[in-house]
């Protein structure tokens, strides 16, 4: 029974590990659509970018605390309930490669220095999605994450 556990979690761990033996396949975890991403990507500029304009003008805060408000917020969102508000009223959630949920430290990385990145890029890190078998963008493949549906 231990030895049947281990070989379901090994299989489950390769199959999405694309580093790992792409035959074995237990289990199936579906990718976000690209056209979802884009929404909540979407959604949650809105919506971070409205929490930092109040906080900017309210407490007088110097320009530039998007990016913070960003990194707090999305650290806060992935690591709790494993996905941004956006991502959550598209029906995703941020994950590892293992499965597990990134703490709050990855998440508010790959959601600001991450997207910074593949906005920076000339945004080929987004488009990257769009080609990907697996639809990973560049800050998934950097902070070894994948977006999936989460129904």
């Amino acid at each position: 029974m231990e030895n049947d556990k281990k070989s379901v979690l090994d299989s489950y761990l390769s199959s999405h590990n694309p580093e790992a033996n792409s035959d074995v396949r237990v289990l199936s975890v579906e990718p976000a659509g690209n056209m979802a991403r884009i929404v909540a990507l979407f959604l949650d500029g809105i919506l971070f970018g409205a929490v930092s304009f109040a906080i900017t003008y309210f407490l007088k805060l110097p320009e530039g605390t998007q990016f913070l408000v960003q990194f707090l917020g999305a650290g806060f969102f992935i690591s709790r309930y494993g996905a941004t508000p956006g991502k959550m009223a598209m029906d995703l959630e941020v994950i590892e490669l293992d499965g597990s949920r990134p703490g709050f430290v990855k998440g508010g990385f790959r959601d600001s220095v991450g997207h910074l990145i593949s906005f920076a890029t000339l945004c080929i890190g987004y488009v990257m999605g769009l080609v990907r078998a697996d639809r990973r963008t560049l800050h998934d493949l950097i902070f070894k994450t994948r977006v999936i549906n989460a129904r």
